[in-house]
């Protein structure tokens, strides 16, 4: 069976490519083994937002696709600060932790 797949978008050092299956990011400044697979194109803006901003993401699939995607520079991106709820107005609103 033979896989083909089409550069669809290029943002920053990264490279989206649909598949007949899904859609794998590459990160051009690293190995190929620096990719992930996704099934949604909503899903992988929402890591590249997160890694463009500095942040951990907080799902074990992100993590472990961000991990694949950055290698050892993981470990630069910080936590997102703790989320609390401001029963006042029923808002959701994070506070950063050092």
């Amino acid at each position: 069976m033979r896989i083909v797949c089409r550069v669809i978008d290029q943002v920053g050092e990264y490279k989206i490519l649909q598949t007949t299956h899904d859609y794998v990011v590459v990160n051009t400044e690293k190995q190929y083994a620096n990719h992930a697979h996704f099934k949604s194109r909503k899903d992988i803006n929402y890591l590249l937002k997160l890694i463009k901003s500095g942040i951990k993401p907080r799902s074990n699939y992100m993590k472990k696709a961000a991990k694949r995607l950055l290698g050892d520079d993981y470990d630069s991106l910080n936590e997102r600060g703790k989320r609390y709820t401001n029963h006042h107005n029923q808002l959701h609103k994070y506070v950063r932790v050092r």
